[in-house]
């Protein structure tokens, strides 16, 4: 391979990286989103029997709070499965402007 080849490959090896990473962060969002949504769903049940409407306003609050999550706060609610801390925060917040 000529030394042309070869930083034609380490730009596309660089390239791909960047956006694997991008991926996985999206990946990662979307991880807390659903995270939130379930132990919403799951909390909820037990004390309403208005599955539908419940239901929407859990769907509306994890998706509002999961875009303003920073990295490290994604992370801890994919270790610990929860809203923490200022997780917790911006969830109730959300919660309330989604109608629950």
């Amino acid at each position: 391979m000529t030394r042309s080849g070869v930083w034609g490959l380490c730009a596309a090896l660089a390239v791909g990286l960047a956006w694997a990473s991008d991926v996985h962060a999206v990946s990662d969002r979307e991880q807390a989103r659903l995270i939130l949504l379930d132990r919403c769903v799951t909390s909820t049940a037990s004390t309403d029997n208005r599955f539908t409407e419940f239901a929407d306003t859990c769907k509306c609050a994890a998706e509002k709070t999961s875009k303003q999550l920073d990295s490290g706060q994604i992370a801890s609610v994919i270790s610990s499965g929860r809203a923490r801390g200022a997780v917790s925060r911006i969830w109730n917040e959300a919660r309330r402007n989604c109608g629950s």
